[in-house]
């Protein structure tokens, strides 16, 4: 039996002389040990004519996981897997075959790429995405002070230039006349 999160309770069904015993009434069944990876144990005890116990063990092994989903929304990673969804990680690489891990997420504006990973519990195997590229959006960006302050000095230079050529070109009309 696979980790599921739950309690894993298998079917129990005894026969007596070729008779199904009903559950409650011939026999109760108990499960210790029935969620998580390893050892689980099934004890029957039989009620009113039945007085006999059994034990059986079976074992819980680690699921297998994976990522079930994965998306970029407003430059942001977002991620879901089959389990361990609150352990999602996030490894940020600077390169496309994911060579170049990066400490944090960049912030400069650059491409960069993102995995999502959740790693291994005793319960679950660890799962890993595909690499997705980001191009962050220039509209989410804000733009400093700075860079305003250099766009407004530029413009102004620029009109700057423009009323020089037109009063140059006015002088040499002027001269041609």
């Amino acid at each position: 039996f696979y980790y599921t999160g739950d309690e894993i309770r298998p079917n129990i069904e005894l026969k007596f002389n070729n008779k199904l015993l009903i559950l409650g009434v011939d026999y109760e069944v108990l499960y210790e040990n029935n969620i998580e990876v390893g050892e689980a144990n099934i004890t029957i005890n039989g009620i009113n004519y039945f007085d006999n116990a059994k034990n059986i063990n079976f074992t819980i092994v680690k699921a297998k996981n994976k990522i079930t989903s994965f998306k970029i929304s407003n430059d942001n990673p977002m991620a879901t897997s089959l389990f361990g969804q609150e352990n999602i990680i996030y490894k940020y690489y600077k390169d496309k075959d994911g060579l170049i891990e990066l400490s944090d997420k960049p912030n400069t504006g650059d491409t960069y790429y993102v995995k999502a990973c959740v790693m291994e519990t005793k319960n679950y195997e660890a799962a890993y995405s595909d690499l997705l590229e980001v191009n962050p959006s220039t509209a989410n960006k804000k733009t400093s002070p700075e860079t305003t302050v250099i766009l407004v000095s530029t413009i102004i230079a620029i009109i700057s230039l423009i009323v020089i050529c037109l009063a140059i070109l006015g002088l040499i009309t002027k001269f041609k006349k």
